[in-house]
């Protein structure tokens, strides 16, 4: 308190006005109030009188010391002085200032996905005695000791910054796994040809028995010769219905097919493999081929002699021409003649798969 006071009718008056006072969080704040003649000083603060002790002192002219500044520091502040001529006011205010306590918790973590997620957390208690200015957001990979900026411009409410500096950090209680909140789907059902051309062929499948809790963007087909591992994909976009026509494939070889379903979790694994499937135009005409020899005939005279013989050909066969070229032996015996045929030559044309075809001749006597 002042010291050396002694009695005086002079009136009470500062030497000067004091503007509102800042002083930064845990330094030192020190102000001198010069006033005229001894007098009787007390500090209010908020209306209330400041006592000295270890952090605030007072001098012999009015010297008001805080050491340690912190928040609860700031406020209203009054200077009195009286004597027995009258008393005088001197206000000022006092902000302390200084980086904003951590952001209020918990750090809520939602809409997780493989590369994204959602964080939601609530503005500090305390700004520190400046406007929050932006937030930083970190990461930390499990098992890793240092933490990567994710974004140091964050407008909205993780660790936050004013112009004094930056807060402690607010953590997530958890941490959090990188995926989708769904899985990925099951593989598609076996996919079927159900159209072959010369050229091309048209597949179909059904879709999986689980979709992993997501919904189905597309389904992905893969080809491949038969009898080789060289699989190469088929559509550049994934195909949104379960039916494809699958052009440019090569005549006479065999392909087999794939396919693969999706959604935001990413792709299922292949369903099995088609049955192998040869590029053929059905309608196309084929060399007719037999698939059973001529067998050995015998037959009386002025009987029928008959030739069965099996082959296979197109299935819309034109017209069927059939050739027959035929040489015999004749043996005379005192009861009957005996024909012996020994070469028979056929000729088909455009027969119809799997066909019997019967040839008759009848033997002439000479």
């Amino acid at each position: 308190m002042a010291s050396q006071c002694q009695k005086s009718h002079a009136p009470a008056k500062f030497e000067k006005d004091f503007h509102d006072q800042q002083v930064e969080l845990e330094e030192q704040f020190k102000i001198k109030i010069p006033f005229s003649g001894p007098f009787e000083v007390k500090v209010r603060k908020n209306g209330r009188e400041v006592v000295e002790n270890g952090r605030i002192t007072f001098d012999d002219y009015v010297s008001l010391t805080i050491n340690d500044a912190n928040i609860d520091d700031a406020g209203q502040y009054k200077v009195e002085v009286s004597n027995a001529g009258g008393a005088a006011e001197l206000g000022f205010g006092l902000k302390v200032v200084g980086a904003p306590e951590k952001p209020t918790g918990p750090l809520g973590v939602s809409d997780i996905t493989k590369s994204t997620c959602r964080l939601q957390w609530k503005p500090p208690k305390t700004d520190g005695g400046s406007k929050i200015t932006r937030y930083v957001v970190e990461r930390q990979e499990v098992g890793i000791p240092y933490w990567v900026t994710v974004s140091s411009r964050c407008k909205d409410c993780n660790q936050d910054l004013n112009e004094f500096g930056q807060s402690d950090p607010l953590t997530a209680e958890t941490p959090i796994i990188a995926k989708m909140p769904f899985d990925k789907p099951d593989a598609p059902r076996v996919p079927e040809i159900i159209e072959v051309g010369s050229d091309f062929v048209s597949l179909t499948w059904e879709k999986p028995k689980h979709d992993g809790g997501g919904r189905i963007k597309g389904y992905w087909i893969d080809k491949r010769e038969h009898g080789t591992d060289n699989w190469s994909r088929v559509n550049l976009q994934p195909c949104i219905t379960n039916i494809i026509n699958i052009p440019k494939l090569i005549e006479d070889k065999r392909y087999e097919f794939r396919v693969f379903a999706e959604n935001e979790a990413g792709m299922s694994k292949p369903s099995m493999n088609s049955q192998s499937v040869k590029i053929k135009d059905p309608k196309a005409a084929v060399i007719p081929e037999f698939s059973s020899g001529l067998k050995k005939c015998h037959a009386q005279q002025g009987k029928s002699a008959k030739f069965d013989l099996t082959f296979n050909g197109s299935r819309e066969p034109e017209k069927f021409i059939v050739v027959l070229n035929l040489k015999f032996t004749m043996k005379v015996t005192n009861k009957f003649l005996l024909f012996m045929m020994f070469s028979v030559r056929i000729k088909i044309r455009n027969p119809a798969e799997h066909q019997t075809m019967v040839a008759e001749e009848h033997p002439r006597q000479t």
